[in-house]
């Protein structure tokens, strides 16, 4: 399996597990894959390489502080 392949693949685990966060009504199961969810995405980040920082030393992903 390709790198692209297997990046691929874990973008869509992430998003099967997204919807089925959205669809079950039992909290702790919703906080279960949340979790899955949150460290599928930090491995692919990791994968990735390091995210490359804003000028005030934030990703470009995160929302400005308010003042």
């Amino acid at each position: 399996m390709t790198v692209q392949n297997h990046a691929e693949k874990r973008k869509l685990d992430i998003a099967r597990y997204r919807r089925l966060e959205r669809e079950v009504t039992d909290p702790l199961a919703i906080c279960l894959l949340r979790l899955i969810a949150e460290e599928l995405e930090s491995d692919l980040n990791d994968a990735r390489g390091p995210v490359p920082r804003g000028s005030q030393g934030r990703s470009p992903h995160e929302a400005p502080l308010a003042d």
